[in-house]
């Protein structure tokens, strides 16, 4: 029996009603209403099972719930959970990084031992921060983390250190565990796009940092395989190795124990493969784009929190725009330039499913910014410079294979891009400063991931306005800006 029947079932017990009335009710077979209460079927559409609730008398939390199993069991529990763990993970302000407030060293009178056990949380945290903020005092400071059930908590305490202190280096191990030890737990989500959303923030800081990654089976907060230490820091003369949750942790500090797990993680490390590479300075990032994505015939779908206009961005329009003084001025022009034509043929090719928010194009009539850059480096346009550009933008639609959600997924003001193409996921965003970063992630089931969830997507016609509804609603908000200008230019 499913979770769908077996729901099912019980609001048939609970508010007193028929198999056979439902049937009529929802003007379907007796007999496949049965099949549905015993497991061996389940409804061809969301809406029918609308109709079984509205039937039943459900209250909308109950619906809530009685359509999502009706979900997980279209889908299956894998599915499902890490779909909505995508989702979830698009809808975080992933560069946002809010600091941690009261998080220090203590001063430790105890003598320190060559190897300590300690089980208190708050002294587990106490160490690792020691360790952590003693590699920010040197002149050479560098972190080193072999993590297999890391938590938010330290996650963003190390984003705080890396965007506080720049100049430290940091090699950063996560194990990644298959999808079958992962669903274990129902409750366990998808713990390898928790690590990746964990990862991000520290990823958005600092220079010489360098992620990797390894396979492996790892606890989930219960210390299930590793009994007692999931996760290892190593400082210069101390490695703490402590469990998920920072609850336990021991405390090395005798120095030959300190360099063979040293070695070890020069050994692990040495077959690791790199989880992200990255593009840092702007010249660098729109050549990347070009290059690697557009160029690239395996691109298979974008998706914008905000649409990209770069199609329609023309040379006069970025001389003019494009700050004076920028480094190396002419070239980023030349780069971006560049950028906007492979842009725009692999979008007339109409190989590339495009996936935007249409809160995103009022976010771009309202500030005449294009989140896809960072905004220090242009002037933001002027309202008849966004109507020229979303006029252009409108006729251009018209041959694109483009969807447009009704209700956006996540913040569009930090604009975070996602790119799958050839078999590699690629991150684009702005960062809580407003630069610009891209990641490329090679490991495939991150794509796979995410894959999956823009292709269930767009076999949800219901979320997306139809391509007659877009150019009537775009058009409806060109002339609300363009009323709005008049009004402005008048007074």
């Amino acid at each position: 029996m499913s979770d769908f029947s077996g729901l099912l079932k019980e609001f048939l017990t609970r508010k007193n009603k028929n198999v056979i009335s439902m049937a009529k009710y929802c003007n379907t077979d007796k007999s496949t209403m049965y099949k549905f209460l015993k497991g061996s079927r389940t409804p061809a559409s969301a809406e029918l099972v609308r109709k079984m609730s509205a039937y039943l008398q459900l209250t909308p939390n109950e619906e809530a719930e009685f359509l999502e199993a009706y979900e997980i069991a279209q889908e299956g529990k894998v599915v499902y959970y890490r779909r909505k763990e995508v989702e979830a993970f698009l809808r975080t302000s992933i560069a946002r990084n809010e600091m941690l407030p009261g998080l220090k060293a203590e001063t430790d009178d105890e003598p320190l031992r060559s190897i300590r056990i300690i089980d208190d949380q708050d002294a587990v945290e106490n160490y690792l921060y020691k360790v952590i903020l003693s590699e920010t005092k040197k002149e050479n400071g560098r972190l080193q983390l072999y993590i297999t059930d890391t938590d938010d908590r330290f996650s963003r305490f190390l984003a705080n250190t890396l965007q506080n202190y720049p100049d430290i280096a940091m090699d950063y191990i996560v194990v990644i565990n298959d999808d079958t030890f992962e669903y274990m737990r129902e409750d366990s989500g998808y713990l390898n796009l928790k690590k990746l959303k964990y990862i991000l923030p520290m990823a958005a800081y600092g220079k010489n940092r360098n992620f990797y990654y390894q396979y492996g089976t790892v606890s989930v907060n219960e210390d299930r395989f590793l009994p007692y230490f999931t996760n290892i820091l190593f400082g210069e003369n101390t490695v703490v190795m402590f469990s998920g949750g920072h609850r336990r942790a021991m405390v090395i500090t005798d120095p030959e124990i300190c360099s063979e797990y040293r070695k070890l993680f020069s050994d692990s490390l040495s077959v690791s493969k790199k989880l992200i590479v990255f593009a840092d300075d702007l010249e660098q990032v729109f050549h990347y784009l070009a290059e690697l994505s557009f160029s690239n015939v395996g691109a298979k779908m974008i998706f914008e929190m905000c649409p990209c206009f770069f199609a329609n961005v023309t040379e006069e329009l970025l001389k003019d725009k494009v700050i004076q003084g920028i480094p190396m001025r002419d070239e980023l022009i030349s780069e971006v330039l560049a950028y906007t034509k492979y842009n725009r043929s692999v979008i007339q090719s109409g190989e590339v499913t495009l996936i935007h928010c249409f809160e995103g194009y009022r976010d771009f009539m309202e500030n005449g910014l294009l989140r896809d850059i960072p905004s220090k480096m242009y002037i933001p346009l002027n309202m008849n410079e966004r109507i020229e550009m979303l006029e252009r933008y409108i006729k251009s639609i018209k041959k694109n294979e483009l969807y447009v959600l009704k209700e956006s997924i996540g913040p569009v003001q930090n604009g975070f891009y996602v790119f799958l193409y050839d078999q590699s996921l690629m991150f684009q965003f702005l960062d809580s400063t407003g630069s610009l970063k891209i990641m490329r992630l090679d490991e495939f089931s991150y794509f796979e991931a995410f894959q999956d969830y823009m292709e269930s997507l767009i076999q949800k016609p219901e979320l997306f306005y139809t391509r007659k509804e877009l150019i009537t609603k775009l058009n409806e908000l060109l002339e609300e800006y363009k009323e709005r200008y008049q009004k402005t230019a008048h007074n």
